[in-house]
């Protein structure tokens, strides 16, 4: 009697991104394939960084208005950035499918509005979910702020995406870092965004800390390199 014995594994593959079923951490869409955007985004959780609510609605406002093909990591800043246990979340938005339709045919166009109305309906419940998760951060602070080690993780994840991927660095930070990681990354083609700067320091201050980040991101590649400063009302 002849047995015939089946090993099944579930796939999931949704916008060129294949996991296990279940779930996993920080796993990156098929390279064969790729996103058609990679943002990774760095949130600071030490004590020093005072403005975490405004972060999370600047972030919130990133994925709400983030287009479709667009993969986002997000991680923790903190006293060791490149532990895996600093993973915050990452998810990717589906990209626009190509539905084929005609003027004259009647049920295509009928199809393909059902399929847009779907497509739509699934990116909106991503965006809402992830929003959500967002908002709903609520970090233990951190003594130290390691922006190296968040960098040298980030750049693992741009190594693995194809050339022609858009690649943005978020570092939500006071940029202040006291661990002092030794690194080179390759960061070639990444548009870096320092944003929500938490200004509490002169400008005679401040100005060596974006002169220091600016030479460091453009001798390791980058596209370009923006600075932004929290803008909150008192």
């Amino acid at each position: 009697m002849l047995a015939t014995f089946m090993t099944v594994i579930l796939l999931t593959c949704s916008c060129g991104q294949i996991k296990l079923e279940g779930g996993s951490k920080d796993v990156l869409s098929n390279e064969a394939i790729g996103p058609q955007r990679l943002f990774v985004a760095g949130i600071d959780r030490s004590k020093s960084y005072t403005i975490m609510d405004y972060v999370k609605e600047l972030f919130a406002k990133l994925i709400q208005d983030a287009e479709p093909g667009t993969e986002f990591h997000f991680r923790w800043i903190s006293h060791n950035s490149y532990s895996v246990e600093e993973f915050i979340s990452q998810f990717a938005l589906p990209s626009t499918p190509e539905i084929e339709a005609s003027a004259f045919d009647v049920r295509a166009n009928r199809n393909k509005r059902l399929a847009e109305a779907k497509f739509n309906a699934d990116m909106g419940a991503i965006k809402e979910k992830e929003i959500a998760m967002i908002r709903g951060l609520s970090p233990v602070g951190s003594k130290y702020t390691d922006i190296y080690g968040f960098i040298a993780y980030a750049a693992e994840l741009f190594e693995n995406v194809p050339s022609r991927t858009e690649k943005r660095l978020y570092v939500a930070s006071d940029l202040y870092d006291n661990v002092k990681h030794k690194i080179q990354p390759d960061l070639s083609g990444v548009h870096v965004i320092c944003f929500a700067i938490e200004h509490n320091r002169s400008p005679e201050e401040t100005r060596p800390i974006k002169d220091h980040w600016r030479g460091f991101f453009e001798a390791a590649g980058a596209a370009s390199v923006q600075f932004q400063a929290a803008q909150i009302r008192r």
